[in-house]
C-alpha cells in the first residue's frame, strides 16, 4: 500500500504535490494541536470533578463524625447525670415487681426525668424489664395523645443490644414517632442482674439539623448535589426523593456492597441515571448507618471543551480553505513555468536548437520572478545559447573536413570550460559536499522539563559560541534563541509533552550569529513511564546551503567547458554533424540533471545523500564521454562509428544523471 501511494505520489503534477503536501501542513498539525489541547482540557477538568467531588465527600463525613462525636458526648453527660441523681437512693432493684432506687420506687415517679429536661433539654426514660420486655415506668417522653409514654417497650434491636448483651446503645431511633439520637444504657442490680434501662435522646434535628441544611443546601453544576442513604437503600437525605428507596438500583446494590471498605475512604462510581450520565465519590459512616455520597453529570461541565472541539473544527475547516488556495494559485503557477521549462528540454533533447531559442524569446514568464525556477530558466537559457554556438561550430568543422581542409580547428575562445572542467567542477562540488558534510559533527544536548541543559556536545557549543561547561545549567533557548523557542512550536517541547518524537526547522541566532538549523527532539522517560526531559539535536543547514550556491556556479563553469571540448572534434560527415546535434542534445539533457541537483541540494540532508550518489554515477558516465570524444577525434574518417558512438554517450550521460 505504502509503495503503491509512493508510486502514485511520485506520478502526480508538482502542482498536485505543493497542494497536498501544503494540506498535509495544515491539517495534520492542526488536528496534533487541536487534539492535545482537547484531550488536556477534558483531562483537566475531569481531575478537578473528581478533586471537588472527592473533597466534599470527605468534608461531609468528617462534618458528620464531628456531629456524632459532639452528640455522644453530649448523651454520655445526660447518662451520667441520670444515673447518679438515681443512685443517690440507693442501689436498683425489683421491690414488689417494681424498679427501685434505694428505697424511691421509679414506677410513675417522674420528679427525675423531668429534671433531666429541665436541666439538659434531654429527653429521658427509665425501662424495666419484666418478661422478655423493657417497659417504660418513667419518662417525660410525650406520645401522640398527649400523656407520657408510660407502658410503651422498647425496641427489639435496642433490647437485644441492651438486655441480652449488656452494652450500652448509641444511635438514631424512632421514639413514640419521632426521630432521636439516643443512648441505652443497662441498669443492674447488686448481684450484676439486668433489670432495665436509663435512656436519654435529643431530637436527630438538633444534632443532625444543621449538617442535613448543609447537604441538602449544596449544588455542584446544574444538576449535581450529595445525598445520603442507609444500608437498606433508604434516602434519608435527598434534594427530591427523601423517603424513597433505592435498593433496586444497581449502583446503589454496589455501593452497599461496597460500603465496609469505604469507612475510612472515598470511592469512585460512574452510572447511568435518568438516561444521562452520572460521576459519584461515595464514603460510609457506621456508626449512623450513612453513605454519604456526591454526585454530578459531567455533561454539566464539558461545555468549554464541546467549544473547544466546536472551534477546532472551524480552525481546521477553515485552514484547509486558505491551505487549498494558496497552494492552488502558487501551486498552479509554479507548475506552469516548470510545465515551460519541461517544453523547452524536450526540443533541446531532439536537436531542435531554433525553436528552444524562440520559446525563450517568446516566454518572458520562464524568467519572471527571480526565483529559484526563473534562475535555472535563465541558466537554460544560456545553455541553449552556448549549444547552438556549439552545433554551427561542429557544422562548420564538419564542414571543413569534407571539404579536405584537415588543418581547420575551431574557435576555442567562443567557449569557456569544457567537458573535463565541467567533470573536474562536478566532482569538486560534490567532494565540498561531502566534505562539509564529513566535517560537520551533529550538535546534541539534553535539556530537562524546564529547559535547563544538562549535558552539551562540543558541536552544540561551538554553535553557541560556547563552552560544555558554561553551557550547562541555563536555558536552551537563551543560547540558541530560535523563533520556536518558548513556544508551541519547540520540538523538544513537544516531544516532552506528547512523549514522542517531535522534528522542526527555524533559525538560531547564538550570540548574534545566524544558522539555519533542522533538528529534532526526543523525549527521556523515566524507570516510571514520566517524560522527565528530551535529547535535542539538530543539523546545520547553513553551509549546506551556501555550498549548493557554490556547485551551482561550478555546473555552469563545467557546461561551459564541455562545450570547449567539443571544438577538439575536427572531422566528421554530414551524418557525424547530426549524431554530435544528438550528443548535444544528450550534454543539455546533462546541463538539466545537473541544475535540478543543485535544486534538489537545497531541499533536506536526504536529497544531499541522493545527489551525493547521482553525481558520482556522473563523474564516471562523463569522464567516458572526455574519453571517447577524444578517441572521436582520431577516427574522424570513420563517420559511421562516430555516429553510432556520439548517440551510445548521450544516452549514457542521461542515464547517469538520473542516478
Amino acid at each position: 500500500m505504502t509503495q503503491t501511494f509512493q508510486e502514485r505520489f511520485n506520478r502526480m503534477k508538482i502542482g498536485t504535490k505543493i497542494l497536498i503536501i501544503c494540506l498535509a501542513l495544515v491539517i495534520v498539525p492542526s488536528l496534533l494541536i487541536g487534539s492535545v489541547a482537547y484531550v488536556i482540557a477534558s483531562n483537566a477538568i475531569n481531575e478537578q470533578l473528581d478533586m471537588t467531588l472527592n473533597t466534599q465527600v470527605n468534608d461531609i463525613r468528617g462534618m458528620t463524625s464531628n456531629s456524632y462525636d459532639l452528640s455522644k458526648t453530649k448523651l454520655d453527660g445526660d447518662l451520667n447525670l441520670l444515673r447518679n441523681r438515681y443512685a443517690a437512693y440507693g442501689s436498683p432493684s425489683i421491690s414488689g415487681g417494681k424498679l427501685a432506687y434505694g428505697s424511691q420506687v421509679v414506677n410513675d415517679n417522674f420528679a427525675i426525668v423531668d429534671s433531666i429536661e429541665t436541666d439538659m433539654g434531654s429527653k429521658a426514660t427509665v425501662f424495666q424489664k419484666i418478661g422478655d420486655k423493657a417497659i417504660r415506668v418513667s419518662t417525660n417522653v410525650i406520645g401522640a395523645d398527649g400523656k407520657r409514654a408510660v407502658g410503651t417497650e422498647v425496641s427489639a434491636a435496642v433490647y437485644d443490644a441492651v438486655i441480652k448483651n449488656g452494652k450500652t446503645y448509641y444511635g438514631t431511633a424512632d421514639v413514640v414517632g419521632k426521630k432521636y439520637v439516643v443512648a441505652y444504657e443497662p441498669i443492674l442490680s447488686s448481684n450484676g442482674e439486668i433489670i432495665g434501662i436509663l435512656f436519654v435522646g435529643t431530637p436527630e434535628d438538633n444534632v443532625y439539623g444543621p449538617l442535613k441544611t448543609e447537604i441538602l443546601g449544596t449544588k455542584i453544576g446544574e444538576n449535581g448535589y450529595l445525598y445520603v442513604m442507609n444500608s437498606k437503600g433508604d434516602l434519608l437525605i435527598h434534594p427530591s426523593m427523601q423517603g424513597q428507596n433505592m435498593a433496586d438500583e444497581d449502583f446503589v446494590k454496589k455501593m452497599i456492597a461496597d460500603k465496609e471498605n469505604v469507612k475510612d475512604s472515598t470511592k469512585r462510581i460512574v452510572y447511568l441515571w435518568q438516561g444521562k450520565d452520572a460521576v459519584a465519590y461515595y464514603t460510609y459512616f457506621a456508626p449512623l448507618d450513612w453513605i454519604v455520597v456526591s454526585r454530578v453529570n459531567p455533561a454539566d461541565f464539558s461545555g468549554p471543551v464541546d467549544n473547544l472541539r466546536n472551534w477546532i473544527i472551524i480552525i481546521l475547516i477553515i485552514s484547509i480553505g486558505i491551505g487549498s488556495f494558496i497552494a492552488t494559485r502558487f501551486g498552479n503557477s509554479i507548475a506552469r513555468r516548470m510545465g515551460d521549462l519541461v517544453s523547452l528540454g524536450k526540443k533541446v533533447m531532439i536537436g531542435d536548437f531554433e525553436g528552444a531559442a524562440q520559446e525563450i524569446d517568446q516566454n518572458a514568464r520562464m524568467v519572471q520572478g527571480g526565483d529559484e525556477i526563473g534562475e535555472v530558466s535563465e541558466a537554460f537559457t544560456g545553455v541553449v545559447n552556448n549549444i547552438q554556438a556549439f552545433s554551427d561550430e561542429i557544422t562548420s568543422i564538419s564542414s571543413a573536413a569534407v571539404e579536405g581542409k584537415l588543418t581547420a580547428r575551431g574557435d576555442t575562445s567562443r567557449f569557456q570550460g569544457g567537458y573535463g572542467t565541467m567533470i573536474q567542477g562536478l566532482n569538486n562540488t560534490i567532494n565540498a559536499v561531502v566534505g562539509h558534510l564529513d566535517a560537520i559533527p551533529v550538535p546534541a544536548f539534553i535539556i530537562d522539563k524546564e529547559f535547563s541543559i544538562l549535558y552539551a556536545n562540543k558541536a552544540s557549543a561551538t554553535m553557541a559560541g560556547s563552552s560544555p561547561n558554561e553551557m550547562i545549567g541555563k536555558k536552551c533557548f537563551d543560547h540558541f534563541k530560535t523563533p520556536d523557542c518558548r513556544t508551541g512550536k519547540c520540538a523538544s517541547g513537544q516531544c516532552m509533552m506528547s512523549g514522542k518524537m517531535a522534528s522542526s526547522e527555524t533559525q538560531a541566532f547564538p550570540k548574534g550569529r545566524q544558522y539555519d538549523i533542522a533538528y529534532s527532539g526526543v523525549p527521556i522517560i523515566d524507570t516510571n513511564g514520566n517524560t522527565i526531559g528530551a535529547m535535542e539535536f539538530f543539523t546545520d543547514l547553513t553551509e549546506i546551503r551556501e555550498a549548493a550556491r557554490k556547485a551551482q556556479k561550478k555546473i555552469d563553469d563545467a557546461l561551459a567547458f564541455i562545450n570547449g571540448q567539443m571544438d577538439k572534434i575536427q572531422n566528421g560527415t554530414s551524418e557525424a554533424n547530426a549524431n554530435v546535434e544528438e550528443v548535444s542534445a544528450g550534454a543539455g539533457q546533462v546541463a538539466k540533471n545537473a541544475t535540478a541537483v543543485s535544486v534538489n541540494v537545497e531541499k533536506s540532508l536526504e536529497s544531499i545523500m541522493q545527489v551525493q550518489k547521482a553525481m558520482e554515477d556522473l563523474s564516471r558516465t562523463i569522464q567516458d564521454v572526455a574519453t571517447r570524444a577524444e578517441a572521436t577525434a582520431k577516427i574522424v574518417h570513420d563517420t559511421s562509428d562516430f555516429s553510432h558512438e556520439g548517440m551510445n554517450l548521450a544516452r549514457m550521460t542521461e542515464t547517469g544523471m538520473q542516478g
